[in-house]
């Protein structure tokens, strides 16, 4: 069973709160997640320095670089493991944020799991879906909460049989917002690759071209998380450097022999680099505007 944890990272969060969203998120995950086959524990802790090691973290970040959350895969090289950034909100936003990206990581950490599928644009083609289980049914109106109580609000999820991945048909989200495999609800969108490796997404029935720079930058194919790539569309920030393919869950049966501040130090590295990316995006928008005035 694969244990994740939310971290408040630079955000106040009251240990209230953090017990109230995961004990919701874990419901959702023992009761709804299970034709995934991914089982997986939630909890929460202060620190980067208190996470086990193992632990897929979610830190709680006041800017995650404009987007609601992103994912990355781990690194064997600087012991690093699967992690998620969500941005940290007042609101609810950013508990079905955090669902969102659990979800998503458990199916796939590396970021590199595509089925094959039929062309939105010509039906007789087979393309490449990127496997992300929350995109094509993000709309704010498909939350929900676990019980009918005041609980947190967690995301809507495809089910396999959306991915036609083991047995078919209805329904192909867990709040039935889909009406069949590949298409998107209101708000949602599904990334994939043609046989020529364009890129497009299908996103309220239409089609638009993707700029593959923007999704995959100048790397290999299988060296990011394409989910990370497709939110920092533009981004100076380029998520963690390449690491070598490797079997999905070798990293982390790796790290449970490894320091658990090495772990902790890898992970504050990662966030740094993301920081100077903010940074640098800062003052080149502020020198536009200079220039601009």
């Amino acid at each position: 069973m694969q244990p994740v944890a939310i971290i408040p990272f630079d955000v106040q969060v009251t240990p209230d709160t953090l017990s109230a969203v995961t004990s919701a998120i874990q419901i959702q995950l023992s009761r709804d997640f299970v034709p995934w086959g991914r089982p997986a524990v939630c909890g929460w802790f202060s620190s980067l320095e208190q996470m086990p090691r193992g632990c897929w973290p979610v830190l709680l970040k006041r800017d995650a670089k404009g987007v609601a959350g992103f994912h990355a895969p781990g690194s064997e090289s600087d012991q690093r493991p699967p992690f998620a950034i969500v941005q940290y909100s007042d609101d609810s936003a950013w508990t079905v944020a955090a669902s969102h990206e659990i979800l998503e990581m458990l199916v796939d950490p590396r970021g590199d799991f595509f089925v094959k599928g039929p062309n939105p644009a010509d039906p007789s083609e087979a393309v490449e879906f990127l496997v992300e289980v929350c995109d094509p049914c993000q709309g704010e109106a498909f939350c929900y909460q676990v019980d009918h109580n005041l609980w947190p609000c967690v995301s809507d999820f495809c089910l396999p049989g959306y991915y036609r991945i083991g047995a078919s048909g209805a329904p192909y989200t867990i709040r039935r917002s889909v009406q069949t495999p590949f298409s998107t609800a209101f708000g949602g969108l599904i990334t994939y690759r043609d046989s020529a490796h364009d890129w497009w997404q299908l996103s309220g029935g239409r089609i638009a071209r993707a700029n593959r720079d923007s999704i995959l930058g100048n790397q290999s194919a299988t060296a990011w998380n394409f989910r990370g790539r497709v939110d920092r569309c533009d981004k100076l920030y380029q998520g963690p450097p390449p690491v070598k393919s490797t079997s999905r869950y070798s990293a982390i049966r790796k790290l449970a022999g490894r320091s658990q501040k090495n772990i902790a130090r890898a992970l504050h590295a990662e966030l740094e680099r993301l920081e100077e990316a903010q940074k640098l995006s800062q003052h080149n928008r502020a020198k536009s505007s200079s220039k601009g005035s």
